[in-house]
């Protein structure tokens, strides 16, 4: 297919030219291009001519556009169309324009037949307008390059402009300056030559012509002077659009470089961000080890000793232990100070145990049952230990272990004699984290107090339900007792106290029938005994 040949001095002329600029000025050009709403119109392609919307019949092709592509759209056509193919015989061209006076607040509807292989002829001779600027930054940095290319594309445009504009006028100012210089030349001329041939009768003749050469002389001088202002005129009015053009350049030049510094500070920060929680998961990942470690090495060593404690202590001896425990009659009730949080407040300690005088303080922490300790001028025998519950969720397990430790070891050097019992963490369920670091707490106290003289431990294994804590002992907060919860505890402590005392535990009392009927419980909790 023939192609249009850019070299052509003809087409050249076109393209500068400014008729089509005129005929269809932005002023009278549609600030707004209305949506489609027909299927045709959603499926047009942007400026890319797809032959299968319409019907060959139709002899129609059809595209979408920005509304500042409009007007050199109406130019690509006009000489594409008319200059180019309206000089092929075998091509039939119309060109319509609806509605017929174009204003700001209607639209532009251009359309145009072609035959076949139009679609190709456009692709090839505006390759420029199926174009899209990509970088590695996407749509984003694609946007920004389509404006630097458009704002630098205008500037270029407005100088070329004005240049062949200037290059016009001043080929006319220098046009009229040669016919003035003619013009009194020619005067003079045909002065000499009116002396010399012209007769009388033809004066007057001639001074008409002269007054009418003169009068043509001031035409052109207003003439001239028109044109140099119109060339002042220009020179400013392409100034400042260069003015405003490299203004505009600037700020995005700066708004880019503003993005581009807030994304490297944006990026920077999160990497920070992300090295240091990657630090914090090596950290804790390898805490966690540490203590598996030493948990496994605790269960391994209370192995151990219960296989050498079963193997040294035979059937005889256990009854010779037992009896002589019977028999034996302390002289005096021991003194036994019971200390601990707010879950030991609902058991009465007249029903804990009858072996011995307690004393119940309830202090909530570690630091204030160190501070209770310091200041009690009584000399307990036993210490019970219940304060566990509330440090778990403010230190790590380690950290409460040698608060404990320090508490024990000031206590021991104050009462010489001292017994101990350190009550285990309770189950609860108001953290998943809570509840493994009490579990890591209980592991590592049996590690650290296993076979200290004077210290004996509570245990509260009997509270879960396959390892996971049982929703009938706890309260709604799922992290105090209940008060089935609370007897058990009890329960717990005073099998540990009589260990400790080395006092046997006194027979369970047998449940009456009356006890055992339905609907007869309310109001029974707090009248219990801790078998």
């Amino acid at each position: 297919m023939d192609i249009i040949n850019f070299d052509d001095p003809a087409i050249k002329l076109l393209i500068e030219s400014d008729s089509i600029t005129d005929c269809y000025p932005h002023s009278h050009l549609p600030k707004k291009l209305v949506d489609p709403t027909t299927e045709k119109g959603k499926s047009c392609q942007f400026e890319q001519i797809d032959t299968t919307i319409y019907e060959d019949e139709a002899r129609m092709v059809a595209f979408r556009t920005t509304y500042e592509r409009v007007q050199p759209w109406i130019k690509a056509l006009n000489i594409f169309y008319f200059e180019f193919y309206g000089k092929h015989s075998d091509k039939e061209i119309s060109w319509v324009d609806s509605p017929p006076t174009l204003s700001q607040s209607q639209s532009l509807k251009i359309t145009g037949s072609q035959s076949e292989h139009s679609e190709t002829s456009i692709k090839q001779s505006y390759t420029k307008d199926q174009h899209v600027n990509t970088d590695e930054n996407g749509n984003y940095a694609d946007n920004i390059k389509r404006l630097q290319f458009g704002l630098t594309e205008t500037v270029s445009k407005l100088e070329s402009s004005n240049s062949f504009n200037t290059e016009k006028i001043l080929k006319a100012v220098t046009d009229c300056e040669k016919a003035i210089e003619n013009i009194p030349q020619s005067i003079k001329q045909l002065k000499l030559t009116a002396v010399e041939t012209i007769q009388p009768a033809d004066v007057t003749a001639l001074k008409k012509k002269v007054q009418l050469l003169e009068d043509e002389i001031q035409s052109l001088k207003s003439q001239l002077q028109t044109e140099k202002g119109n060339n002042v005129l220009l020179q400013e009015q392409f100034n400042t659009a260069i003015k405003h053009e490299q203004s505009m350049l600037e700020d995005t030049r700066n708004q880019i470089k503003l993005m581009v510094s807030s994304n490297n500070n944006e990026i920077d920060f999160k990497s920070k961000r992300l090295e240091e929680k990657n630090e914090e998961i090596t950290q804790l990942t390898s805490s966690l080890n540490i203590v598996k470690k030493k948990l496994d090495e605790a269960q391994d060593e209370i192995l151990q000793l219960k296989s050498n404690i079963s193997a040294s202590l035979d059937e005889a001896t256990t009854r010779s232990i037992q009896k002589e425990l019977v028999r034996e009659v302390p002289p005096a009730k021991p003194k036994l100070l019971f200390v601990g949080t707010s879950n030991i407040q609902g058991i009465h300690v007249e029903k804990l145990t009858q072996a011995a005088d307690i004393k119940k303080v309830i202090q909530y922490t570690l630091d204030d049952t160190s501070e209770f300790l310091s200041t009690f001028t009584d000399t307990p025998d036993m210490l019970v230990l219940h304060s566990l519950t509330n440090d778990l969720k403010t230190k790590q397990p380690t950290q409460c272990i040698d608060r404990l430790f320090h508490i024990i070891s000031e206590a021991s050097s104050k009462w010489p004699l001292l017994k101990c019992v350190i009550s285990f963490t309770t189950p609860r369920r108001d953290s998943i984290t809570n509840f493994t670091n009490a579990q890591i707490i209980n592991a590592l106290l049996k590690q650290k107090f296993s076979g200290v003289d004077n210290i004996f431990f509570a245990d509260h294994t009997n509270m879960l339900v396959n390892g996971n804590p049982n929703d009938n002992l706890l309260c709604e907060d799922k992290i105090h007792l209940n008060d089935k919860g609370i007897s058990i505890l009890a329960s717990n402590i005073k099998r540990a106290i009589h260990t400790g005392l080395h006092i046997p535990l006194p027979p369970a009392r047998p449940r009456s029938r009356s006890r055992q009927r339905p609907n007869r419980g309310r109001g029974r909790g707090r009248g219990r005994d801790y078998d």
